[in-house]
């Protein structure tokens, strides 16, 4: 078994685990941010490379091969989208390039072990980032709202079910997300939590908005200038949503910030995920440009679009 393919097969075996059971029962299973970092930290640890530069553009190379096994492979993307990878991957190697360079002097191997803690930092980092949005989120709730949701996003799930354990009840309004159909899953966990809910077609947005609170969505990439790349369908729920004067709330991990200007929805990547011959060329995400996006609930703090572009400036020149 040459090295890639160990590679995709450590990556594949913990996307497939149920991670960290005892803190977010099955809440991680399958998640790829999980997946990603797990992944690459045993890659640090086993790397063969003897030099700081040899081992950054390793990872990076790694990195690269992962997300075109997701890319390609439907059973392991499932819908999702490659830009989320390419966010954390950005992130992760940004920060241990940094470490790096500060470190010259050191032994190699001493910074290896470093990094190894670094991404194991990362990771718990990414395994809280929910709990710490959802406790962020529940201070805008309040009893007896009607929440739109559009797609399958487990943070959005996360805060859901953490809001209806404080003791708040309100009702959710589930599209339901086709091609894939994604909003039967979604509801689903919800009614195993004892949600009130209420599944309606994707073209039925315009008829329940006047009787929708707030939207709220995730993202599979919150970009420069504080728009979001999501689930097909996010940018047009948007729009409505404005129409009607209703808020549309982002519940996002900081991990997914990712360095990207789109100009129109021609600049979102896709890539197809289904066999389905009825969809020639399926168009799995939207862009959502700043002007419908009210806030972004974040690990990191709450945010208005305007204040992403100095939160990613930070990340990456701090």
């Amino acid at each position: 078994m040459d090295n890639n393919e160990n590679l995709i097969n450590i990556f594949q075996k913990i996307l497939n685990e149920n991670q960290e059971e005892k803190l977010l029962n099955d809440m991680t299973r399958g998640n790829m941010i999980h997946a990603f970092i797990k992944t690459m930290s045993i890659f640090i640890e086993q790397s063969q490379e003897r030099t700081f530069q040899g081992l950054y553009l390793a990872m990076k190379k790694a990195s690269e091969l992962i997300a075109k096994k997701v890319r390609e492979d439907p059973k392991i993307s499932n819908g999702r989208s490659t830009l989320t990878l390419k966010a954390v991957s950005e992130i992760m190697l940004n920060l241990i390039n940094k470490h790096i360079s500060t470190k010259l002097n050191e032994e190699f191997s001493v910074i290896k072990k470093k990094l190894v803690s670094i991404s194991n930092d990362f990771y718990l980092m990414s395994l809280f980032a929910k709990e710490k949005i959802s406790k962020s989120f529940l201070q805008t709730l309040k009893n007896k709202l009607n929440i739109l949701v559009h797609g399958y996003s487990l943070t959005v799930l996360h805060a859901l079910i953490y809001a209806h354990n404080k003791g708040l009840n309100f009702k959710v309004y589930i599209t339901e997300c086709r091609p894939d159909n994604s909003g039967e899953l979604f509801a689903s966990k919800l009614n195993d939590n004892g949600i009130t809910n209420e599944m309606i077609l994707d073209n039925s947005v315009g008829y329940v908005m006047e009787n929708i609170d707030c939207v709220v969505v995730g993202a599979d990439a919150v970009v420069e200038n504080g728009g979001i790349i999501n689930k097909i369908g996010t940018f047009t729920m948007a729009i409505c949503a404005k129409c009607f004067k209703k808020p549309v709330y982002v519940l996002c991990e900081s991990l997914k910030f990712l360095r990207m200007f789109p100009l129109d929805q021609s600049d979102v990547p896709q890539h197809s995920s289904s066999n389905d011959k009825k969809y020639n060329e399926q168009i799995l995400a939207d862009y959502t440009s700043p002007e419908f996006i009210t806030l972004l609930f974040t690990d990191l703090g709450i945010f208005t679009p305007s204040a992403v572009s100095d939160e990613l400036i930070q990340m990456f020149n701090n």
